[in-house]
């Protein structure tokens, strides 16, 4: 419709001007202008034409706006954590390391999901939820609007809005593709983009999350955005918080319902129609995910079952009934499936499998990177308090951390659950991702454990720490300075 709305402007433009030429003296010309007037009504027409009807996007043009997109600046640099200390409460300095990262990279903003760089492969939708915790921190409502640009700019690159690729439902679909799945082998001159529904799962949380933070500061409600209303989606705080619930209630309705939900077992799986998923996952079509995977979409319906409730509106009670369900399917399948172990030291642990739903790779073990990110979308889920997971349950994970990834004579991390004992073991990572550090709900000592981790890896030394997890450091920082661990 804004497309649409832009070429009338241009069409009244360019008519304003032939106009304007028309009208002077020198009628030698008329021909001419009138030809001008003809071929400008031509190439507007045409303009506003490619707008309402499908036109064929080619590998070229697919690979050029990949290209182009992908050079733009959506994610910010990193923060020097030589000297940072977790003793007491966050201080001004801690913030201003933070607010400098902004000053520097506030240009910049969320763009497209090119290879999972909104949900979990770059800052993306993470700096959204950073801008929520650095709100919660200081309270200066400078964070929120920063927040609310945010959003306002994910929502205004999701592709059915965009309306740049067609996915292979036929369909521009409500969902941030990631690209990785384009199918370039079926037609090279018509490129169709698969439905890759994990990493937008991450997007629809974080957005869910800035709704319900607005929706729980009830001074904003009323009170106008500082920015305004570019893009038509409420002048109010509170306008803004439920356009955007409406938004992630259209994006699960109309995608993942429609086309990953399975409604005999309650699960999310991969669509049945082959000829919508890489041929690589044709083998697991109908079947559920891996558990990073379904966590991300999971995470998404979670988050927004809750910042709905918080909405209280009558008229939603049947959606986060059916959000709840997906969740609550997942949640006692994942710790229904788990192998409980026990250590010589007496302490609980878990193994589970990468991928418990295809059992050809079901008796693998779960890496520690993708471990991290099922921790990652695990906590949303668990601090709802809405699934029955109790802290007991949480407590285990801890202890994979402590006692099985991580090898105290070298110092460094297993690559697996399995630690010591999985093939070909070996303990070569040398730090571990913040996913894990999201324990710190359950421990927060392990907040200390893991940047000690963090502080020793050159990478982190030289290059610094993504902008992202030095927000979600503070937090825990802040964290353990509420619960007296830290205090000074």
């Amino acid at each position: 419709m804004q497309a649409d709305a832009w070429y009338c402007c241009l069409f009244v433009v360019v008519c304003e001007v032939l106009y304007w030429l028309l009208q002077r003296d020198n009628h030698e010309e008329v021909h001419m202008k009138s030809g001008l007037i003809q071929l400008g009504c031509a190439l507007t027409l045409m303009a506003v034409g490619a707008t309402t009807s499908y036109a064929q996007m080619t590998l070229k043009d697919f690979e050029q706006d990949m290209e182009t997109v992908g050079s733009a600046r959506d994610h910010w640099g990193t923060v020097d954590i030589r000297g940072f200390e977790l003793d007491g409460p966050v201080t001004e300095k801690d913030i201003a390391l933070f607010r400098g990262q902004y000053e520097e990279f506030k240009d910049s903003r969320p763009t497209i999901n090119k290879k999972n760089r909104l949900g979990v492969a770059k800052e993306g939708t993470r700096l959204v939820i950073a801008f929520a915790e650095m709100y919660k921190l200081t309270g200066d409502p400078f964070y929120i609007d920063r927040m609310v640009e945010y959003v306002d700019s994910i929502l205004m690159h999701r592709n059915d809005v965009r309306k740049k690729y067609l996915a292979t439902t036929g369909s521009y679909e409500a969902f941030w593709p990631n690209f990785q799945g384009a199918d370039k082998e079926s037609d090279p001159k018509d490129i169709r983009v698969r439905i890759n529904a994990f990493s937008s799962g991450v997007v629809v949380g974080r957005i869910s999350y800035a709704a319900k933070l607005i929706l729980e500061t009830e001074s904003l409600h009323d009170e106008k955005v500082k920015g305004g209303d570019p893009f038509g989606f409420g002048e109010t705080y509170l306008d803004r918080a439920n356009y955007y619930l409406d938004q992630v209630s259209y994006v699960l309705d109309s995608f993942y319902m429609k086309h990953w939900y399975d409604a005999k077992s309650g699960r999310l799986v991969y669509p049945k129609n082959k000829a919508l998923i890489p041929e690589k996952v044709h083998k697991r079509a109908g079947v559920a995910p891996a558990w990073n995977r379904y966590f991300m979409m999971t995470m998404g319906f979670a988050r927004a079952a809750e910042a709905l409730e918080r909405r209280g509106n009558a008229d939603d009670a049947e959606r986060i009934k059916l959000y709840d369900n997906v969740v609550q399917v997942s949640v006692d399948e994942f710790f229904g499936t788990m192998k409980r172990k026990k250590l010589a030291n007496g302490k609980k642990v878990y193994w589970w499998p990468y991928d418990y739903y295809y059992k050809p790779v079901s008796h693998r073990a779960e890496e520690t990177g993708h471990g991290g990110l099922d921790m990652n979308c695990l906590y949303p889920i668990y601090v709802t308090g809405r699934y029955g997971i109790t802290k007991e349950q949480m407590e285990p994970f801890v202890n994979v951390v402590r006692d099985v990834l991580y090898d105290k004579k070298s110092g460094k991390f297993y690559s697996s659950v399995e630690g010591a004992a999985g093939e070909k073991a070996k303990a070569k990572k040398s730090i571990l991702g913040s996913g894990y550090m999201r324990l710190s709900v359950i421990d927060p000592s392990l907040t200390e454990f893991i940047l000690d981790g963090w502080k020793k890896d050159k990478r982190i030394t030289t290059k610094g720490l993504k902008t992202g997890m030095y927000a979600e450091l503070l937090q825990w920082k802040n964290h353990l300075y509420e619960s007296g661990q830290n205090a000074n």
